[in-house]
């Protein structure tokens, strides 16, 4: 063979050597900017202010900001304002010589320095104007001027200019007025100066919440701001984009009793460039978005603007899938790749209504569905529906918010940085001005009469489908006293409707009240006479939203519902200048932090009295019991806060002083003691003994069928001493081994804290599974490694490591070693030995050569499995679960539950079920007519495992099959009119029940072959008592008549009759109880689960989808008996016509049907087709110019004849027909005649 070898040009090796060099120099920036950004980061240099090209921060964190913002300044009605700066070119601004200062402040080598500065002076620049770019470059030569600024397109620009700008952000923070929002508890603060993403910063201003004047106050800092940042920006090298900056405001006015924005405001913000030429800022009104970050956000909350982009985005994507030549995977690969993307960084930070979301849905469905081989008109609740039902999991998109959502706030709470501050910022507001004491995302209903931000949406939601988020952090008033309960809660468990609640939640942010002590006097009997007149307003040490007095009539309606809802036995005549006695008085006072103000408290052996200085402030006086006088109390001093052991009660004020006999009496709330970790199983300490912890063991053990899982975990101390314990894990979403393993971990440390025991040294916790010995000893540091699997009881496990006096680490130790000592054992012994040896077989111990660890760890192992196996036979044998520790722990931080089970990882996938599983359940229970009982017999896990690890075509087939969807011909009879079996002449209607029982002798051929099949496969996947079963099975439903199959397992005959109770057409479709569990695990040595995952593939893609494919082959032959019917049919149609065509219309209409006997009986099925397809449309064409005709309205054909007869020359003219003949003639007709098109009658013969 000859080798030929190939010499490439001096271009192509410099071409070469030109992108090999781009490319290592690429390289070597992207790994300069990660050490760079690395150590600007470990030392905290960089702005907390600068959301872009960081680690862990992306654009929708920095939209989040600005949304959550205006959120909390809409709850509180706080008057603040943005200002939207955008910088011209801003890499091309940056001055390398700044750059290379801050990269000596981080100690980067003098040669690096040297390499970049080097890099870019020998640099060849093409110039960009508006007719190209140009073919000559330019370079620095070495008597210029030093080039500005940095290379478009370098690997490090973002790192430098992150850190750049992280100086214009401090110093704009230190000279500039910002926003600073006080919480309405006065724990949290919201304070900023900018929201920045590289170049595009906004900068946040408020006015002070007490100002007279806020909106005038607000826009004098926003000038102020806005100067400030301007000249910072031109001193660094930055210009800004004058025309492409904007601001707004939220300021507030009263209008019908509540504070709306104010959408005009005459007000001009002024700049000045670096030529001394002014700037007008364009204002844009509160009800208007401004663009930034591909999201547009409007401060009123609006966002109609940003869903008429979406479906305007949404629907141009549609319209190009549905005109493109896509294969169904293709179009799949669209969906999930390209659209949702794109969809899903918008639906995190929207709050799209339902009616909205399916305006959304409808347009996918119109243009996606039938690429993916769908009907467009399939249930909604099918396709939409979870894998495990048979459905196809399409998402729709008020579900995709929910779940975007949901997982977006429980990992920044849980990464608890500014978006987790800001998050429980604005959730506090909302607590506050909600009126419950519940957690607000623990509260069950609905907060219809609050405004429609993202916090509420969300909790709105996710109400919908029973789901909570527990939030440690989460700030609620308290109950005041005995008897004492939430004023909303009250009314909306009345029902009350929302547009009432929202007038009466008004009229009590205006009383700054929360509860029913807060309106209620001292003694708890009565309402004051004064208190819901309208001049009462409570003082509070919080921070109250604004307001502003309600009308008159929602102080009645308020008045009427504290009358019916506390005050039943008063009349409905009495007049709110009388006092309102309540049904049940109100009790003692319970020690907590009280939410309004009262004249004076008691306390043990002290009064508090409140006044006012000389300015009008609160001021607080301490006055303490004198010796010589008893209930006598004197002045003693000024304090700051009444501590919690004190409550309101009234006092005689005498002359230097107060005076009182009543006793103090503090009423005791039910305390949360704390809770052990387990059940204590084995304790062999002696009574005062020392306890000395060194090490723990923990195991967990799972029985994943029948989710069941527990944890054991015993504490070593002394010699010979040591704590033995367990838990059974309920209502938890992850039974899985790895949770199993970590809650021994947490809870073995958990118990050694409980206990108070004190370790002299580190402890070393022992454990089997080496993932978890490896993620617990990882710091978690960002908010994905939060919301990794289990991540609720990681945190919990570092936090309570870090609450402890002593080091705590994890160690893995192997697994099972008594088992593998035993089998090892068993090898090395021949048959003789094993007679006289002991035996090896059941949990008998064999230690020798294991260590303490090993020994702890095969415990453990051996007491969560009787734990797990108790909870199996008997789920009462452990004492309840109340009385030991539950989640949520300590430090997880946040937590997702829906119903009554804690969702621990994977919270988009539980939310989205959540949603959709009820829908497809009703779906399925309706058309199958089942009872809950019966749907619940199913064994619908196992459904989803196949189904995930199906192709698309076999998933769509199952999702078919399941749900009668199958294109047989009861289903297709109202297109075809057929219902008939394309197989058979027996059946006048076939069914899907149908295919498996057709006598067609070759679906006969194909039952019997797979029948055949069958054994011989499923002999190496499931039992042969099973097999045998379900091969009869197949026989007798083929025959007819009733099933009798009997067997003498009794497991298997108890599957066969829980399957006759559901019903056998459901049996071939693929529904299988769970009673076929317990048959396939005894009788086959095998996993039963892994069992039954073949046993429903083979039912499926063994049983089902041959028989379809086999009827499906016959029914689309050319001699199938559907296709002789509806020939059949076709013939006497155009039969018909031959023998009445003297009663069609004139000319064409009487050639079509000039056809003999003969003739249409010698046609083919598609040209009968054909025939009758183009005389149905010359009816319809004659139907619609007789129409036109009896409204005078002339026809187009008409009038082409006229104009083409006029234009013929004379001697060829042919001879015109009356002008009502050509009338009546067929619109398609004519215009072939005209257009010079061959006679249609011709077209059929050549056909023919």
């Amino acid at each position: 063979m000859k080798i030929t070898q190939c010499i490439p040009s001096e271009s192509a090796v410099a071409l070469f050597a030109l992108e090999y060099s781009n490319r290592l120099m690429c390289l070597v920036l992207k790994f300069f900017a990660r050490q760079f950004s690395k150590k600007m980061e470990a030392a905290g240099e960089l702005s907390e202010e600068q959301w872009g090209s960081r680690k862990d921060r992306n654009s929708i964190d920095a939209a989040m900001i600005k949304l959550l913002t205006f959120e909390a300044a809409r709850a509180k009605k706080s008057t603040i304002g943005m200002i939207y700066y955008d910088c011209i070119a801003c890499y091309d601004r940056m001055q390398p010589s700044l750059s290379n200062i801050e990269l000596a402040k981080r100690n980067f080598s003098d040669g690096i320095l040297r390499a970049r500065a080097a890099a870019l002076k020998g640099m060849k620049r093409h110039v960009r104007t508006g007719l190209g770019v140009s073919n000559e470059t330019y370079s620095e030569g070495p008597e210029d001027y030093q080039i500005a600024g940095e290379i478009q397109g370098k690997a490090d620009n973002p790192a430098l200019f992150t850190a750049s700008s992280s100086g214009i952000l401090k110093t704009h923070a230190a000279l500039a007025p910002g926003l600073e929002l006080h919480g309405c508890f006065r724990e949290r603060i919201m304070k900023r100066h900018n929201v920045s993403y590289v170049d595009d910063n906004d900068g946040n201003v408020s006015a002070d919440y007490n100002s007279e004047r806020p909106l005038d106050e607000l826009i004098e800092k926003m000038r102020l701001s806005s100067k400030i940042w301007n000249e910072t920006v031109r001193y660094s090298g930055q210009s800004l984009a004058y025309h492409k900056c904007a601001w707004q405001a939220l300021g507030w006015k009263a209008v019908r009793g509540e504070l709306k924005p104010i959408m005009a405001i005459d007000e001009t913000i002024l700049l000045e460039d670096h030529k001394g030429a002014i700037s007008m800022i364009k204002f844009t009104p509160p009800n208007q978005p401004n663009k930034g970050l591909g999201y547009l956000l409007c401060p009123d909350g609006n966002q109609k603007q940003e869903y008429d982009v979406v479906m305007e985005k949404l629907k141009r994507i549609s319209k190009s899938t549905s005109l493109a030549f896509l294969t169904a995977s293709e179009t799949k690969q669209l969906l999930y790749q390209r659209l949702m993307p794109a969809l899903d960084y918008v639906l995190s930070l929207t709050s799209f209504t339902k009616k909205q979301c399916k305006k959304m849905d409808t347009v996918v469905r119109s243009n996606f569905f039938p690429h993916m081989h769908y009907n467009r008109n399939s249930p909604d609740a099918v396709m939409r529906g979870p894998m495990e039902q048979g459905g196809m999991e399409i998402p729709d998109m008020y579900s995709r918010q929910t779940e975007l959502q949901t997982e977006y706030v429980i990992k920044q709470l849980r990464n608890g940085k500014t978006l987790a501050e800001d998050f429980l910022f604005t959730l506090d507001e909302l607590q506050l001005q909600s009126g419950l004491i519940t957690p607000l995302y623990e509260f069950k209903g609905k907060l219809t009469y609050m405004d429609d931000g993202l916090i509420i949406s969300l909790k709105n939601r996710l109400d919908e489908i029973d789901a909570t988020i527990w939030i440690e952090e989460a700030r609620t008033p308290a109950i005041q006293r005995e008897g004492d309960q939430s004023i909303m809660e009250a009314f909306i468990q009345r029902g009350i409707k929302s547009t009432i609640l929202r007038q009466l939640n008004a009229v009590r942010i205006y009383l700054r009240v929360i509860t029913l002590a807060d309106l209620v006097v001292e003694n708890g009997e009565y309402i004051g006479n004064t208190t819901l007149g309208g001049d009462f307003v409570a003082g509070s040490d919080w921070e109250w939203p604004r307001t502003t007095c309600p009308p008159k009539q929602w102080f009645s309606t308020f008045r009427k519902c504290i009358r019916e809802t506390f005050c039943n036995r008063l009349d409905s005549r009495h007049h709110y200048t009388n006092s309102m006695a309540l049904d049940k008085p109100l009790g003692k006072w319970f020690p907590v932090k009280r939410n309004t103000w009262y004249d004076s408290y008691r306390g043990k052996g002290v009064i508090y009295k409140r006044g006012e200085t000389a300015n009008g402030q609160s001021l607080l006086q301490k006055l303490t019991e004198q010796p010589a006088q008893s209930g006598f109390y004197k002045y003693e001093c000024n304090v700051e806060e009444i501590p919690i052991d004190c409550y309101p009660m009234k006092m005689t004020e005498v002359e230097e002083g107060m005076w009182t006999r009543r006793p103090h009496q503090m009423g005791q709330q039910q305390k949360q003691d704390a809770k052990p970790p387990g059940y204590v199983i084995e304790d062999t300490h002696l009574p005062g003994s020392k306890i000395n912890p060194k090490k723990t063991g923990s195991d967990g053990s799972v029985y994943r069928v029948k989710d069941v899982a527990a944890a054991a975990w015993i504490i070593p101390t002394n010699e010979n001493e040591y704590v033995k314990a367990c838990f059974l894990m309920t209502n938890i979403s992850s039974v899985n081994s790895y949770r199993a393993e970590l809650e021994g971990l947490y809870r073995s440390l958990y118990h050694i804290h409980y206990l108070g025991m004190k370790p002299e040294k580190d402890i070393t916790q022992w454990f089997d599974n080496e993932s978890g010995a490896f993620t617990s000893n990882r710091p978690i540091k960002t908010g994905r490694e939060t919301m990794q699997p289990e991540g609720d009881l990681l945190l919990a496990i570092q936090h309570l490591r870090k609450k402890v006096p002593f080091r705590v680490v994890s160690n893995h130790v192997r697994g099972h070693q008594d088992t593998a000592k035993k089998k090892k054992k068993a090898e090395e012994s021949d048959c003789d030995s094993l007679e006289t040896t002991e035996s090896t077989s059941g949990k008998e111990k064999v230690v020798d050569g294991l260590d303490d660890n090993a020994l702890i760890n095969i415990a453990c192992d051996e007491l969560a499995g009787e734990t797990a196996a108790g909870a199996l036979e008997n789920p009462d044998h452990l004492p309840p679960q109340n009385e030991i520790l539950q989640m949520p722990y300590e430090g997880s931080k946040a937590v997702l539950r829906i119903g009554n089970k804690w969702i621990t990882a994977k919270e988009r996938k539980f939310v989205y079920k959540a949603r959709r599983e009820p829908i497809i359940r009703q779906y399925i229970r309706r058309r199958h007519e089942w009872t809950d009982e019966q749907y619940d017999k199913v064994y619908w896990r196992i459904i989803g495992e196949v189904r995930r690890k199906s192709t698309l075509g076999q998933q769509r087939f199952t999702c078919k099959l399941m749900h009668g969807l199958l294109p047989v011909n009861h289903v297709r009879q109202h297109e075809t009119q057929i219902a008939q079996c394309p197989c058979c002449t027996q059946c006048e209607d076939e069914t899907i029940a149908h295919v498996f029982q057709c006598p067609n002798p070759e679906m006969a051929a194909k039952r019997a072959e797979i029948i055949a099949a069958l054994r011989k496969k499923g002999l190496r996947k499931i039992s042969r008592q099973i097999l045998f079963t379900v091969a009869e099975l197949v026989q007798q439903f083929a025959i007819g008549g009733e099933m009798r199959t009997t067997t003498n397992h009794p497991t298997v005959q108890a599957a066969i009759e829980a399957q006759r109770d559901l019903g056998w057409d459901d049996f071939f479709r693929g529904y299988l109880v769970k009673e076929w569990l317990p048959a396939l695990e005894e009788t086959h040595n095998g996993d039963a689960h892994q069992q039954f995952y073949q046993f429903q593939k083979i039912m499926w893609y063994d049983i089902a989808f041959p028989q379809w494919q086999e009827r499906n082959r016959i029914a689309h032959g050319s001699q199938s008996h559907d296709k002789r019917i509806e020939s059949a049919k076709l013939a006497e149609q155009l039969i018909w016509y031959s023998q009445h065509r003297d009663e069609l219309p004139p000319n064409f209409h009487q050639q079509w049907a000039k056809h003999s006997i003969d003739e249409i009986n010698n046609m083919s099925l598609e040209t009968r087709r054909l025939w009758l397809h183009h005389i149905k449309i010359a009816q319809e064409a004659l139907k619609k110019q007789k129409e036109q005709r009896e409204k005078h309205q002339g026809t187009l054909s008409s009038f082409l004849i006229n104009v083409f007869s006029e234009n013929l020359p004379q001697p060829r003219r042919r001879q015109r027909v009356a002008q009502d003949d050509a009338e009546e003639h067929a619109e398609g007709v004519v215009l072939y005649r005209v257009q010079g098109q061959p006679r249609i009658d011709s077209i059929f013969n050549k056909l023919e």
